[in-house]
């Protein structure tokens, strides 16, 4: 639900290709909130075991090998740094330049990711782990104590 909560400013349903690189925890939570109304949802993962599992339980996903297109709706950065490429995007730029929404649920105490700045720089509308994470509390919450807390009051 945290998902389909910050992507609504960004008109979810017109959100019909998307591009998901990275860990398998996050992507199945992608998939799950954006299968209804994409059209194409491409994962590309370093750990193929991982990948072939997602593939294996979302059949109308596809491996990143198997897609010929580079133009995105959203393309989401779920990918963890490797020690020593911190400051490198794994996101492969010309996919990043063909999109409209960059979401990277990453958080780094206020320093956006490698992948947030290009899309920055890039003029692409950007949501970053900050929205997520205290979309998720809120959700949390509500379901917690049955009380729902009014977006507008949520900004932070």
């Amino acid at each position: 639900e945290a998902i389909r909560r910050i992507l609504r400013p960004y008109a979810i349903k017109s959100i019909k290709r998307v591009y998901i690189e990275g860990e398998e925890l996050h992507c199945r939570a992608l998939i799950t909130a954006l299968r209804d109304t994409a059209e194409l949802i491409v994962v590309r993962a370093r750990d193929e075991s991982k990948l072939k599992r997602i593939l294996e339980d979302f059949p109308s996903v596809l491996s990143a090998k198997d897609s010929f297109t580079d133009h995105f709706d959203l393309v989401v950065n779920n990918q963890i740094p490797e020690i020593g490429f911190e400051r490198v995007s794994p996101i492969p730029p010309k996919k990043l330049r063909n999109s409209r929404i960059v979401f990277d649920p990453s958080l780094n105490q206020g320093v956006d990711s490698e992948t947030i700045k290009l899309a920055k720089s890039q003029n692409l509308s950007v949501v970053d782990g900050w929205d997520f994470y205290v979309n998720s509390a809120i959700i949390t919450f509500e379901l917690w104590t049955n009380k729902s807390i009014q977006i507008g009051r949520a900004h932070v």
